[in-house]
């Protein structure tokens, strides 16, 4: 509400998600594409659950990028192979006046929005960052050799004399 009456007040402020995408917050992110940034919750509903937050903001679900989800199914298969999860829910949800996607993995029981959340400590969030986080391998550049003109091209080669 706080977010909500702020945002109605001034246009100059921006919501919490806003500031999260520009890094003005810190976050536990995860992964990311040229349209949406995936980071933990910091309220989960189970272990490694992740909110998909747009790179601009989007106030309706037909609005949201389709990389967004791209990058949710990602996720998904992440959440699987390293958390062993069972199954993976993706809901979008309206949060402050924007449409963020929640990416759910689901060990026991089924879970959806309104299951119980718990606040995740700094120690938990560092430790599924080092498990999930994708690790961007750096760009090696060839290098281009091109052949230089050979020391015999430039030899001036006179015929031979015999004596």
């Amino acid at each position: 509400k706080q977010q909500q009456g702020k945002k109605q007040g001034t246009e100059k402020e921006e919501g919490i998600f806003r500031l999260i995408v520009k890094g003005e917050i810190p976050s536990s992110l995860i992964d990311e594409n040229k349209e949406a940034i995936a980071v933990l919750e910091i309220n989960p509903i189970s272990q490694g659950h992740m909110i998909i937050l747009p790179k601009k903001a989007v106030s309706s679900a037909k609005e949201m990028p389709t990389a967004a989800f791209t990058l949710a199914k990602k996720l998904t298969k992440k959440l699987t192979s390293k958390l062993k999860a069972k199954s993976i829910e993706i809901q979008t949800e309206t949060k402050l006046g924007e449409i963020i996607i929640n990416v759910i993995p689901i060990y026991n029981q089924p879970l959806n929005l309104n299951s119980p959340r718990k606040k995740a400590s700094k120690e938990e969030l560092e430790d599924l960052v080092s498990k999930l986080r994708t690790i961007k391998k750096p760009k090696i550049e060839k290098i281009k050799i091109t052949k230089t003109s050979s020391s015999q091209e430039n030899i001036l080669k006179l015929p031979r004399r015999i004596p």
